[in-house]
């Protein structure tokens, strides 16, 4: 019934999660103002292919088990090895990042070996 529910000019998320009846929800969109607060990893970062210009962060995105931190993936960082951010979604401060992965100058010896280019992270 398009008089009730009009698709037009509407994009949802590619990712949409729940935490279960009375829990928050994530919607990773687009073109619309989030009530709850907004989550963007990739803005204000170094550009380029082989950093941040072709981040992609919203095509996933899910709850921790225990319901405390929100995961989202961000391929295409780092020449398309991708990236996943995690931080607390009680936290007042929405960018504050609990787990980022380490980017290729972070790199710990003997840690297991950095994704291959190309490889979609995320």
């Amino acid at each position: 019934d398009l008089q009730r529910e009009s698709k037009e000019n509407q994009w949802l998320g590619v990712s949409v999660k729940s935490q279960g009846a009375g829990g928050k929800i994530v919607d990773l969109r687009v073109r619309d103002e989030l009530d709850g607060g907004e989550w963007k990893f990739c803005e204000g970062r170094p550009q380029g292919h082989d950093r941040f210009g072709s981040c992609q962060q919203g095509l996933a995105a899910a709850f921790s088990p225990d319901h405390h931190y929100i995961l989202f993936g961000a391929p295409g960082t780092y020449n398309w090895k991708g990236l996943l951010f995690v931080t607390n979604i009680d936290s007042s401060d929405p960018d504050q990042l609990v787990y980022k992965t380490p980017e290729p100058s972070e790199k710990v010896p003997g840690t297991a070996g950095d994704v291959a280019q190309n490889s979609y992270l995320g």
